[in-house]
């Protein structure tokens, strides 16, 4: 197959093969920001100053990278 089409067909093969096992297999890290993303937006306005909300946000980030089980719930209440 090589000596007839070259290596694009592979090269393409490979590269769908590669998106989809990217999108079938669930990113932790990707589920653990969008858990608390979810809380954040979901925060009290009146009861949380900006700040303070963007420190949460902050904090999803580098707690999500650390430990992907982080719960936002932890530090807001």
């Amino acid at each position: 197959m090589i000596n007839r089409y070259g290596m694009l067909p592979l090269a393409f093969i490979l590269i769908i093969f590669t998106i989809l096992l990217t999108t079938i297999i669930p990113s932790s890290h990707k589920n653990c920001i969008d858990r608390n993303m979810s809380m954040l937006n979901n925060l009290d306005q009146e009861k949380y100053t900006d700040g303070k909300i963007k420190k949460f946000g902050k904090s999803i980030g580098t707690n999500c990278k650390d430990n992907y089980s982080f719960d936002l719930t932890t530090l807001v209440n």
